[in-house]
């Protein structure tokens, strides 16, 4: 039954034309309509609400025409099962496509998560081989490259030109509610077992960004959650909690990747962070040296298994605390079987999270407001490079819902 299911779906999805009805014990299981188009076929498939958070995409190259539909990244899978690809009409499958869907989320998604995706294809039918497997489901492409990068631009441009704020998930209204207890005041600028933070002007500098487009909806923070989570208020009514740490690290990220081409820049330690390493680590961090370099850090032996780390990479998010550099180390140590971009991602990625300011840290209002106004002006605002979400949303409307007001 399951197989049988699967045929009528890929069917629906490539022939948006064709009218679909599947009935199963009396019950009425898909249902399209004819000349409904792909969203129609979605629709009668997976359902109206998945069908109206959707996408579109209509890209065309000298290569070939691309056109779907894809989710926003709140909408992801733990494999790629929820991406249906066909080219010339005809259901395929088939990993490069997969991989280049996948690619075109960039840090919208975490690595090990997946969007749901409705593409079709029109190209050359020369360029597709379709004798790769009996069933001639799974195809082979030529010019496979261009192929790729034509999608992953594709499906990149159509989320960039969307606001992808997360909106919080529905909840049940009528709840009992407990008697408040009272609050204690918090004590100056931090509570106990937490440091106070005192954010300076090269970890939130106000960058240069005036020319820049705001990805995200007006807002002003109003205060702050467990020293974690800055409340903002949008000048529509709704609600916003932004990750501080979530957020930060976007904005330390998208600062890094900006410098990559240039010369790195170096900020040199007054006192070396040494690390002392197993053998197996050692040659791994030997192995990463040249890419350090590449991201301005300084790293020399200094002995047996033994390194110093002289200089770290100047500029927003620069690593001071001893610790932390050697925890980043250890990081990069565990991925160190990535190559070229990867790894250089890698450290991009760990510089922002380890220079990124810490849950349980208390942020002063004007603290809070350069930080929302530098994550507004980021390429991709809505998430951390890891893929987390940086804002929830609640709009009015659901507030007035929970409170029994509407």
């Amino acid at each position: 039954l399951a197989h049988i299911y699967g045929v009528a779906e890929s069917l629906a999805l490539a022939h948006g034309e064709v009218a679909f009805r599947m009935v199963h014990n009396e019950r009425e299981r898909i249902s399209t309509q004819r000349s409904g188009g792909l969203l129609n076929a979605i629709a009668g498939i997976y359902g109206a609400d998945l069908a109206r958070t959707l996408i579109p995409i209509d890209a065309k190259t000298p290569l070939l025409r691309i056109r779907g539909y894809v989710s926003r990244p709140s909408e992801s899978r733990g494999n790629p099962s929820g991406i249906s690809i066909s080219i010339n009409a005809r259901s395929v499958t088939t990993r490069q496509i997969v991989a280049a869907i996948r690619e075109g989320y960039g840090t919208l998604l975490p690595r090990d998560r997946y969007p749901v995706a409705f593409i079709d294809l029109s190209l050359d039918t020369t360029l597709v081989d379709i004798n790769v497997h009996p069933t001639k489901r799974e195809v082979r492409l030529s010019r496979e490259p261009e192929i790729f990068s034509a999608i992953r631009d594709a499906v990149g441009e159509a989320l960039a030109g969307c606001d992808l704020t997360r909106e919080a998930p529905g909840a049940p209204v009528q709840q009992q509610i407990a008697p408040a207890e009272p609050v204690a005041e918090p004590e100056a600028a931090y509570v106990a077992g937490h440091r106070a933070l005192t954010l300076s002007d090269r970890q939130l500098r106000r960058t240069e960004m005036e020319g820049e487009e705001n990805l995200l909806p007006p807002m002003k923070p109003v205060g702050q959650v467990a020293a974690t989570y800055i409340v903002a208020e949008g000048t529509d009514g709704a609600l916003y909690l932004i990750d501080q740490h979530a957020a930060h690290e976007r904005i330390l990220y998208d600062q890094v990747a900006e410098r990559r081409d240039a010369e790195p820049a170096t900020q040199e330690l007054i006192t070396p962070a040494i690390l002392s390493l197993p053998p197996r680590e050692s040659t791994a961090l030997r192995d990463l040296i040249p890419v350090l370099g590449e991201e301005g850090f300084v790293v020399e032996e200094f002995g047996r298994d033994t390194f110093a780390v002289r200089s770290v990479p100047a500029g927003p998010g620069a690593l001071e605390d001893p610790e932390d550099i050697r925890e980043m180390i250890a990081d990069l140590l565990t991925g160190a079987s990535r190559t070229g971009p990867d790894r250089r991602e890698a450290v991009t990625c760990i510089i922002a999270c380890r220079g990124a300011v810490k849950a349980g840290v208390r942020l002063t209002h004007d603290q809070q407001e350069r930080l929302l106004a530098q994550l507004a002006r980021t390429k991709t605002p809505w998430t951390c490079p890891h893929g987390r979400p940086t804002v929830i949303a609640f709009d009015k409307r659901r507030l007035d819902r929970m409170f029994l007001r509407v």
